[in-house]
Order: C-alpha cells, then structure tokens, then sequence
C-alpha cells in the first residue's frame, strides 16, 4: 500500500510540473506576440565592440565598392575609387525586437527596430563626444589621362 501512495503523489506531482510548464509556455507565446523585447544587453556589446569592427567594415565595404567602381569606371575619367568611409564612433542601437512564435519550426520570424543617429550626442560621455568622429565618404574621381590628370576629392 505505501508504494502506490508514493507512486500515486510522483505521479500527481509530474503532472502539476508538467502542466505548470505547459501554461507557462503558452503564456510566453501570448505575450511574445504582444510585446516587444529591450535590446540593451546587446546595444552595451555594440558600444564597445563597435570600436573595434568599425574600421575592419569600413576597410571592407572599401575593398568590395573600389572593385566594383574599376569595373564600371566610365572612359572619360582615368579612376575612380573610394578612398574614405567610415560610419562614425556612435554605434548603431536596436530599439526592440519581437519574436513571432506562432510560425513553422523550420522558420524564425523576428521584427527588429534599429536606429542610427551617428550625430546624436545626448547618450555619450563628455570625454568620448570629444574624441567623436562622424561619419564620412569620399570618392575620389582622377579627371584627364596620364601626365595631365588630376584628383577631385567628391565628399
């Protein structure tokens, strides 16, 4: 008698756990389709790691666009290249994100709000607005052929 009291109470007791779980999750589902998640967990990484990717992407997008601007030079100019880029010192912020549960399991649906105001100064410390760079393009035309030919730095 004492083994199926003990089995009849793990028995209710996996149930109650089980459907405590179940609820929970279903309550997760409904209000991950009416609200939106903060991201400032992941905007403090962006702050300090976009330090360090900045200039590796600028170098890149560089490298991919001055490819692309020798194919399609025009004849008239003797080059074309993009000589500076930069995005700024002010990283990009993801507002919210909210995750769509109710798709298929081989699909993720997600709605990000990202902003980026490189100039907004009101989020930084005095000592980085000093040290702040904005964002920048040049494009460099080289007008003439040859000997005659000379730069024109377009910003």
């Amino acid at each position: 008698m004492a083994f199926c009291a003990t089995y009849y109470t793990t028995s209710i007791g996996r149930v109650r756990v089980r459907s405590r779980d179940d609820i929970q999750r279903e309550l997760v589902k409904t209000r991950l389709l009416s609200e939106s998640e903060s991201a400032d967990w992941i905007n403090n990484f962006m702050e300090r790691f976009w330090k360090i990717y900045e200039p590796v992407l600028s170098q890149t997008i560089i490298a991919s666009v001055d490819q692309i601007l020798s194919i399609y030079t025009p004849p008239f100019l003797e080059s074309l290249s993009l000589t500076t880029f930069t995005l700024g010192t002010k990283a990009p912020r993801i507002e919210s994100v909210r995750t769509f549960p109710n798709t298929p399991d081989d699909e993720v649906l997600m709605d990000w709000e990202i902003a980026f105001t490189p100039t907004d100064l009101s989020d930084i410390l005095p000592k980085l607005a000093k040290n702040k760079t904005n964002p920048k393009i040049i494009l460099t035309i080289r007008l003439g052929k040859g000997f005659i030919s000379a730069p024109m730095p377009i910003l």
